[in-house]
């Protein structure tokens, strides 16, 4: 699941006391969606961005909002997802701005600049490092498509490369989007092992159906789904996490 905070009107010509009041209105929603949700979920997944523009207030309310949900429900996995990469010595402030100051327990990173560069994340023994594969936006093939090598293409040879050479520390997963089922089918091919964090159900249009049966390993896990406007957008997200949860299990076990 993700934490998507709205657009908060008017942040731009806002006094310093209206800021302040606007991040306890940021922080407060966040808290009580992570509550609907806190005993049906297995991990939430905050994208950075929807704090970060609001500066340093923003981060601060994340920090926050990670703290809260890691205290109250410790079986919870937070996700930043940040999909960051850089060279090395860049990767490693990442490395401490997630996992130190923001206490995340698993962040997304791109794999562009190749396993030298992002081995500061891959060093991290105790963290999910998630790794960009096949993303589920309409033009995810423009690159990802491309054909490389012996004619694979470019997702194919990440979803290898990463589970032959980047796992070293056992701690990496695949991104793998739901509005393209046929992609997840031919990374769980490559990656039989690796854990696969599936984006796009809901309003993106993913097929759930396809994506649990294209997902999971043979022992019938190793996979999360990703659901964040369709939970949090919800006007019950307990309801839409729980029928989310039944929906899933359901399609594992036929």
């Amino acid at each position: 699941m993700g934490i998507d905070p709205p657009f908060i009107a008017g942040w731009k010509n806002a006094d310093e006391s209206q800021k302040g009041n606007m991040m306890n209105q940021l922080r407060k929603e966040c808290i009580k969606k992570i509550r609907a949700v806190g005993l049906i979920v297995g991990f939430i997944k905050p994208n950075w961005a929807f704090f970060v523009q609001y500066g340093w207030r923003g981060l601060k309310v994340l920090e926050e909002v990670v703290a809260y949900a890691q205290r109250e429900f410790p079986n919870i996995a937070v996700i930043l997802d940040m999909k960051v990469g850089d060279i090395g010595e860049t990767n490693r402030a990442y490395v401490r701005a997630a996992f130190n100051e923001l206490s995340g327990d698993a962040i997304t990173i791109h794999p562009y600049l190749g396993k030298e560069a992002n081995n500061p994340f891959l060093e991290q023994s105790g963290k999910g490092i998630i790794i960009l594969c096949h993303t589920s936006n309409p033009g995810a093939g423009e690159f990802q498509h491309l054909p490389v090598g012996e004619n694979d293409p470019l997702f194919l040879k990440v979803a290898g490369n990463v589970a032959q050479n980047w796992n070293t520390s056992d701690n990496c997963a695949l991104v793998t989007g739901a509005t393209y089922p046929d992609a997840i089918s031919k990374v769980r091919s490559s990656a039989a092992q690796l854990p696969l964090l599936i984006p796009g159900i809901g309003k993106q249009g993913g097929d759930l159906e396809a994506s649990v049966r294209a997902a999971k390993r043979q022992d019938g896990y190793g996979f999360i789904m990703n659901a964040s406007s369709s939970i949090f957008g919800s006007p019950n997200p307990n309801s839409a996490a729980q029928d989310m949860h039944d929906a899933v299990l359901a399609i594992n076990s036929r």
